[in-house]
């Protein structure tokens, strides 16, 4: 599969498409799911150490969100690609 509009190139045995895309989508669910738990997480931990040191730290949770929205939407973008081109 190719993903031009990212330059990349991926290669997967034919026999191989169907699971390639159930783990690309069981990725992004879990994804999804990791990313909430972590940055959950981390917003507590910021909370509280905002709350100690009196510093904002939005720009670093919109950072991390950023980060973990694009990791998303590349392995949309990818088993979009495995779905609707032949692999080689």
């Amino acid at each position: 599969a190719t993903l031009s509009c990212r330059g990349m190139i991926h290669y997967a045995h034919p026999d191989w498409k169907g699971q390639l895309i159930q783990l690309a989508n069981e990725s992004i669910n879990g994804l999804k799911l990791k990313s909430r738990i972590y940055l959950r997480r981390m917003r507590i931990q910021e909370q509280t150490d905002n709350l100690l040191k009196k510093t904002d730290t939005t720009p670093l949770e919109t950072a991390r969100e950023w980060e973990m929205e694009m990791e998303q939407q590349e392995l949309e973008h990818l088993s979009n690609v495995c779905i609707t081109e032949s692999i080689s």
